[in-house]
């Protein structure tokens, strides 16, 4: 089933970028809503795993900080792909309206970036704040209809999240963030209609618990292209959230025909452990390849070692379930006392 879901997106990944390699060349595009035929305006609904675009969870229901990115495709017919037509950047869901020709087809994918404001590098650019990857793109709640912008960055876990004292950017493939990615079936635009698209959270969690940590002492976790995170005496666990590096491989690989989604997808990625003393003296725990399963928690379980003999690293992996429920654990054993 796994190979089978891996070969699927594969084959739907070339398809999808051969059809809109044309949205990044030079090209002659219409810049606005296509002449010929009715125009109609319709709004845009995700659905999945998470709420409708066009409602507000009462937990964030004050906050306006969740970041939504859409791309919308015409089928171009003549050259069997998809042309690019519009995207946008919206904080406020109810803006999620744009305007179609009744006489074309159309595709819409989108991301979705919970708090982006607070994890999304961005830059005022005449009264308009302009976001970094992965939207790269203006925070106006609006459609712009153009022939093009960037298609592959929104289907990436890689972020800008400021810059440096040198002012070089600081950039995480897989960045700590709750992120979402879907995409809709073909549509064909009606008057007062709606664009459904099924989101996925690509996300998958690190978890970190601690035995024979002493006073002054930390444990510092490196997970590659992620940012690091430390756990401090007598803190024992901890908790983030990571997105995946390939979200629309995540997407592809655990959409399942009724508009659901498994858990198939993983990535492995390199993790290191270290213990940093009281002195600020480090000592390398252990690194392993870790297999990070989508939408579970991956528990890493520190033990230093007090002798030599307890040197080392193994991997016991438990049940599986959905986010912050049961748990993935695998077990680091060094760092020893000297």
């Amino acid at each position: 089933m796994k190979t089978m879901n891996l070969m699927k997106a594969a084959a739907a990944m070339v398809v999808m970028a051969m059809s809109m390699a044309s949205c990044t060349k030079e090209m002659t595009v219409e810049n606005g809503p296509a002449k010929e035929g009715k125009m109609v305006e319709v709004s845009l609904s995700c659905g999945g795993e998470i709420l409708d675009m066009g409602e507000t969870p009462l937990s964030r229901a004050e906050s306006n900080d969740d970041l939504y990115y859409v791309q919308a495709f015409r089928l171009d017919r003549e050259q069997a792909g998809y042309m690019c037509y519009a995207h946008g950047l919206f904080d406020n869901m109810q803006d999620m309206r744009i305007e179609l020709n009744e006489n074309d087809t159309y595709f819409f994918r989108a991301t979705m970036v919970e708090d982006g404001k607070n994890y999304v590098y961005s830059q005022n650019y005449n009264d308009t704040i302009y976001y970094f990857a992965p939207f790269n793109a203006p925070l106006n709640n609006r459609f712009e209809y153009s022939g093009q912008f960037d298609v592959a960055s929104m289907t990436q876990g890689t972020t800008i999240e400021g810059v440096n004292d040198e002012q070089k950017y600081i950039v995480y493939n897989r960045p700590s963030q709750f992120r979402y990615y879907g995409e809709s079936q073909e549509y064909i635009p009606v008057k007062g209609g709606t664009v459904n698209i099924d989101m996925a959270r690509t996300s998958f969690a690190a978890g970190i618990e601690v035995e024979n940590l002493k006073e002054g002492e930390s444990i510092y976790v490196a997970i590659d292209g992620a940012p690091g995170f430390t756990v401090s005496y007598p803190e024992t666990t901890v908790a983030f959230p990571f997105s995946f590096y390939d979200v629309d491989a995540a997407y592809f690989v655990d959409r399942l025909e009724d508009g659901s989604f498994g858990f198939e997808y993983v990535e492995d990625v390199l993790v290191e452990i270290y213990r940093i003393d009281a002195e600020g003296n480090v000592f390398g725990v252990g690194a392993k390849k870790v297999e990070f399963r989508r939408n579970v928690i991956k528990n890493l379980k520190v033990t230093i070692a007090n002798s030599p003999d307890g040197n080392g690293i193994n991997m016991d992996v438990d049940t599986e379930e959905g986010w912050y429920s049961d748990f993935e654990d695998v077990e680091f054993v060094g760092g020893i006392y000297e």
